[in-house]
């Protein structure tokens, strides 16, 4: 069984929103995610300061744990090791968007229009 954890990086010194997907979701999430193309212009930083950052995804599959930061078109899949760690394009960030809405029970109809505006 695969389970995918949802967080909006937003604030600093508070908890920030985060949410399970929806079981029928996974396949969802897989194949957008499947569907990216490799980011050639190498690992970007992971994003800083104030404010909406991006998302955190956490996905657990038979034990094995991926993270994800998907970020301003981006998506950087995390690794042991800097070196391993490898980028996506994330088009108008369909994925992001597509994401920050299967939050919208957990974060709000006013927090979400401002996410997705971002």
């Amino acid at each position: 069984m695969t389970t995918v954890h949802v967080e909006i990086d937003l604030y600093s010194g508070r908890e920030n929103p985060g949410w399970d997907l929806r079981e029928a979701d996974v396949p969802h999430f897989r194949t957008r995610l499947a569907a990216l193309s490799p980011d050639s212009s190498g690992v970007p930083s992971v994003p800083d300061g104030l404010g909406y950052r991006g998302l955190h995804v956490t996905v657990n599959c038979d034990g094995a744990t991926q993270r994800l930061v998907i970020s301003a078109g981006i998506v950087i899949i995390e690794a042991a090791t800097a070196a391993d760690r490898r980028s996506l394009r994330d088009p108008d960030r369909a994925l992001e968007k597509w994401l920050l809405r299967t939050g919208k029970e957990h974060v709000g109809a006013e927090l979400l229009h401002y996410l997705l505006g971002e």
